[in-house]
């Protein structure tokens, strides 16, 4: 090989050797450490997206507990108001346990009978809730009245007095004759719940 030739192949190697270095250096200097910086950005990324997914878990597993809780107040309330559909017949009952606690009360005069005899009545705007009516009628002192009154309206679930009418028994009798018109509300129960195989 000829001087000339031998020089410019060594000229281009070293050219090669320089450039390769330069690169490496570059590498080292440069792209390690940005190689580096996203590495541990993508780490902190993917911990960061962890934490996120764990707060979401424990963020619906608060929201169901919290919704939960207000879903029990809520059947809470409805039970201070309403009787379940299974209950329904037990407002005559009811009526009649309260008569009985007063003496003042002549159970032999006592009736009650409902009203739309065999159902109960749709209350307008609402699916599962209807209406129960009950009439009443008994002699009874004033007084025996007002306390009779006072207890039906404490009653839970609700009992509400619709009308009454009062009379006095004879002319000169302290003694009046009551009839009642009381009503109640009636939770009817979901078709889901009460017919389970459809689903």
């Amino acid at each position: 090989m000829n001087d000339p030739v031998k020089k410019t192949i060594l000229i281009i190697a070293s050219i090669w050797a320089v450039s390769l270095l330069t690169c490496l250096l570059f590498y080292m200097l440069f792209l390690s450490p940005q190689q580096d910086e996203i590495n541990s950005i993508q780490l902190q990324l993917s911990e960061k997206k962890e934490s996120n997914q764990n707060l979401k878990s424990a963020g619906a597993a608060q929201m169901r507990e919290r919704i939960s809780d207000e879903l029990e107040k809520k059947l809470q309330i409805l039970n201070n108001y309403s009787f379940n559909m299974n209950e329904s017949g037990k407002l005559t009952y009811i009526v009649g346990k309260i008569s009985g606690d007063f003496d003042s009360i002549d159970t032999g005069s006592f009736t009650s009978k409902r009203l739309m005899e065999g159902s109960v009545s749709k209350t307008e705007g609402f699916e599962h809730l209807s209406e129960e009516r009950l009439n009443v009628s008994f002699t009874s002192d004033f007084e025996g009245f007002g306390r009779f009154l006072n207890n039906l309206e404490r009653n839970r679930p609700i009992i509400f007095i619709d009308k009454f009418l009062m009379k006095p028994e004879k002319k000169e009798s302290s003694r009046v004759s009551v009839n009642l018109y009381l009503a109640a509300l009636v939770a009817k129960a979901n078709e889901e719940e009460s017919n389970p195989v459809s689903k």
